[in-house]
């Protein structure tokens, strides 16, 4: 009795699918490849690159979208899973939660930049140097207002950078502030800002503390416009998580033109790449 083997081309010799001679040249082992549909009454299947039927074996019905898994440790089986991937390569999971198990020690990582705020609310800073600005009603809440002096006016605040954080990479510090009366628009109507800063990693000293500034002219901005300047991009080199900064801001009411009115703090914030959802281990990536 011949063997029972799938016919790769045209019936033009037996007459029937059992007890069939076939030639030995067809016994092949490799990939196989669909070409066209059967064309001809004697024809049961047309292949191009022809060779052994080698794959998986799946199960009757699947779920649509399902990402197949291996059922058993042959490398021959599937199963179906709750897991989804649509054609737009968006992941979800048809039931329950999404739980993601990324071993001991591991995490998940991300390869594009992506950003976070590192914020210091009005109510979170500090006031206490020789001459702190003046805790203000506004909009129903409270903030620091900073006047036109005759001194300069500053709050203090410190930061640590959080277990998000993608080491070793630049922070941006920025401010949110807004003005109570509109620039009367002839002419420059300044507000200087001046920021230091000192940048340690645990078990490092801190280092003197670095500064920067930044003049702003409202002359054309109104009142209650909510602003948001960029002071420095800060180097990040060497730096990790959990590292600190001690910082202040100072409204500098020496600059030439100074504008003639209180400018109003909202928050301060440093901008940094984050490219994990957290650290590996308590105090390290």
């Amino acid at each position: 009795m011949a063997l029972k083997t799938i016919r790769i081309g045209s019936m033009t010799d037996i007459v029937q699918y059992d007890d069939a001679a076939f030639p030995e040249a067809i016994h092949t082992e490799g990939p196989i490849k669909v070409d066209t549909a059967p064309v001809n009454p004697d024809e049961v299947l047309r292949l191009t690159d022809i060779g052994g039927l080698v794959g998986v074996v799946g199960p009757v019905a699947a779920t649509d979208n399902a990402i197949a898994r291996f059922d058993g440790a042959t490398g021959k089986l599937i199963q179906n899973s709750t897991l989804l991937l649509d054609d737009n390569g968006n992941l979800s999971k048809a039931v329950d939660d999404l739980d993601i198990n990324c071993g001991a020690n591991k995490t998940i990582l991300l390869t594009q930049v992506v950003y976070d705020d590192l914020r210091f609310p009005a109510g979170s800073v500090k006031g206490a140097g020789a001459f702190p600005p003046t805790d203000t009603a506004y909009k129903g809440g409270i903030v620091p207002a900073f006047s036109t002096g005759p001194n300069n006016e500053s709050i203090q605040f410190v930061a640590q950078l959080p277990h998000t954080y993608k080491q070793g990479t630049d922070i941006v510090f920025h401010l949110h502030w807004t003005i109570p009366v509109s620039g009367a628009g002839g002419g420059a109507e300044n507000v200087k800002w001046d920021f230091t800063y000192s940048w340690a990693n645990v078990g490092s000293a801190f280092p003197a503390q670095s500064s920067a500034t930044i003049t702003v002219d409202v002359q054309a901005d109104v009142l209650d416009d909510h602003m948001i300047d960029n002071i420095v991009t800060i180097s990040g080199t060497g730096k990790n998580i959990s590292s600190m900064i001690v910082c202040s801001l100072t409204r500098d009411v020496g600059v030439a033109n100074d504008y003639a009115n209180d400018a109003y703090f909202l928050e301060a914030d440093f901008h940094f790449q984050i490219d994990t959802l957290g650290s590996r281990q308590i105090t390290t990536k």
